[in-house]
């Protein structure tokens, strides 16, 4: 069914804001003949959509297929082959040219699949959630996962099987990949084996280990051609926390961000050349650091003192990193902007430990924050004004919406509903859908991990029958305008000529 658009909400159709024209189906529906009827007509009770008011082509269009008692082309008896060609030559030529004349379709229909069942009954085959759980080699996409007779190892898909990748620590025993990164063509991550904690690379087909360590390699970020991570207990004199680079051949240690302090980095920013993250600098409780492969600073105390500003979930918008960090004090929380030299908030929220799940969305950036008055909710940010998004659950209890992600011109979280627990949701101009229902009743599948892959949304979930599994959202093909077009000439041709 073709259909005009609202140029409300331009975020919901895939040719943008949209000016529609009744010039056809006027035509159609009021020119006294009736050799379009039938089946056909439910079809095309609908209108042209003309995105720049581009008349003359459309009125070559209606002239050739719906004036008078059938245009031109149903006027002539052309054999079956002639009139073929001529619609294919018009349906082809109608779709080759860009922004003249489109179809508004309505949003597309999703598809959700569990992908495999991998540890076959109620048991989880993947980890609830993990650190960067997901990274893709080779067009092929890696994550942690067991089948029970493999403890959990590293697993890939390849958009048709999923498939063992590799069996790090033999046998039952669990090897733990977490933080996989894409650095010089090989994934590197953080895993066990039977010697130990190791960070390992792995090329496609065979897994080595790089460094060992007594804590697991977090953090892992690609910078100026050399990997950096964190790893606890590493940092000389005190045991704090150690910020260590590989540049390929060889692991070193470079700098101490803990300060006798132990603590997981798991959320970092580039920009600017420089790596952002969250650690400790003398005086300080976790704080906003930056390094540039070298040497570390303190960018801002954010809850000054010893207090944890604890920054994290970083977005660039606007050329300006952005980012969630508590502020000590009467205020909970702030958004806050950093433009290469100085931080500044932006807004003000009620609790510590936010804004997260920073996502830039439609030239705006949404975030989950906290307010008394709406609780945990999806804002967003223009560039001068913080506003409410959505609200998917009204009042009590709170939605706490995260992994906020961009799919298919579309924002897609997981969010909390009483009536549905922790599932599937979209934004849609002001309101939150349900997009998913992936664990029937109210008690939610719990999905997270948020990751687009081959042009479709994977994620972790439990549907209350198979454990937390990995299922995959798709978006269901729909016909071409050029097609639908090609049908309705054709079928309205054989009507005529009958």
């Amino acid at each position: 069914m073709w259909r005009s658009e609202s140029t409300s909400n331009p975020g919901r159709s895939r040719v943008g804001q949209v000016r529609t024209s009744d010039s056809a189906c006027a035509r159609f529906r009021h020119s006294g003949r009736h050799h379009l009827s039938g089946a056909v007509t439910p079809l095309f009770a609908c209108r042209f959509v003309d995105l720049r008011g581009e008349k003359l082509l459309r009125g070559l269009f209606d002239y050739a297929t719906i004036g008078g008692y059938g245009g031109p082309l149903m006027r002539h008896n052309f054999s079956s082959l002639k009139f073929l060609a001529i619609a294919l030559a018009v349906a082809f030529g109608w779709s080759l040219i860009p922004g003249k004349l489109a179809c508004a379709a309505a949003p597309p229909p999703y598809q959700l699949t569990l992908v495999e069942d991998l540890n076959l009954g109620s048991a989880s085959g993947l980890s609830s959630s993990g650190l960067k759980p997901f990274a893709v080699l080779n067009n092929q996409l890696y994550f942690g996962a067991t089948n029970g007779a493999t403890g959990f190892e590293l697993y890939k898909y390849d958009g048709q099987h999923v498939s063992l990748a590799a069996d790090i620590y033999t046998g039952s025993s669990d090897s733990s990949p977490i933080d996989l990164t894409l650095y010089q063509d090989k994934l590197f991550f953080s895993a066990r084996n039977s010697s130990g904690i190791q960070l390992y690379s792995f090329n496609g087909t065979t897994a080595q280990p790089v460094q060992s360590y007594t804590a697991e390699p977090t953090g892992l970020t690609v910078l100026n051609n050399a990997l950096l991570y964190s790893v606890q207990n590493t940092a000389p004199n005190n045991g704090g926390v150690g910020l260590n680079k590989f540049n390929g051949t060889t692991a070193q240690y470079f700098a101490n961000i803990g300060q006798g302090n132990n603590f997981i980095v798991n959320d970092t920013a580039v920009f600017q050349n420089r790596l952002l993250f969250e650690g400790f600098a003398p005086g300080t409780g976790l704080e906003l650091l930056q390094t540039d492969g070298n040497t570390v600073s303190l960018v801002a105390d954010l809850n000054p003192g010893t207090g944890n500003g604890a920054p994290g979930s970083f977005a660039v918008y606007n050329g300006n990193l952005y980012f969630g960090a508590s502020s000590g004090g009467t205020v909970g929380s702030k958004l806050y902007k950093y433009d290469g030299t100085t931080v500044s908030a932006i807004a003000s929220f009620d609790t510590t430990g936010g804004p997260t799940s920073l996502t830039v969305f439609n030239g705006q950036l949404y975030f989950e924050a906290f307010k008394f008055s709406t609780r945990s909710e999806i804002y967003k940010y223009d560039g001068s004004t913080v506003s409410l998004a959505a609200e998917v659950s009204p009042g009590i209890p709170t939605s706490s919406p995260h992994d906020l992600t961009v799919f298919n011109g579309e924002l897609f979280f997981a969010a909390f509903n009483e009536a549905t627990g922790y599932e599937l949701y979209k934004l849609d101009g002001s309101s939150a859908s349900l997009v998913a229902d992936v664990r029937a009743g109210s008690q939610g599948s719990d999905l997270n991990d948020f990751f687009v892959f081959q042009n479709s949304l994977y994620f972790k979930a439990d549907d209350g029958a198979h454990g937390t599994e990995l299922y995959r959202l798709s978006v269901v093909p729909e016909p071409s305008c050029a097609v639908l077009t090609l049908i309705w000439i054709f079928v309205a041709a054989i009507k005529r000529r009958r």
